[in-house]
């Protein structure tokens, strides 16, 4: 299992209380975001955001969100992408 999809029951999940946490849905980041759901995939996929299986959805907390928003494109990093 990767570590962008660790699931609710693994050693290595955080304790999920929504006092601790502000989780969206990959389809309400989607929608939020005006993106594809496919792109919201794609970064969990690629490991540039963090993903959890919770009650059959992937959930993502917006804190791991503010650090995919704000990762700088570095010059001649979308060659190739």
């Amino acid at each position: 299992m990767s570590k962008s999809r660790t699931t609710a029951a693994s050693s290595a999940a955080p304790a999920f209380t929504s006092k601790r946490r502000n989780w969206v849905t990959g389809k309400g980041l989607a929608e939020e975001l005006d993106l594809d759901r496919s792109t919201i995939y794609r970064w969990i996929d690629r490991g540039w955001l963090v993903a959890y299986h919770v009650g059959g959805q992937l959930r993502i907390d917006r804190a791991d969100l503010d650090g995919v928003i704000a990762r700088r494109v570095q010059p001649g990093e979308l060659r190739g992408a």
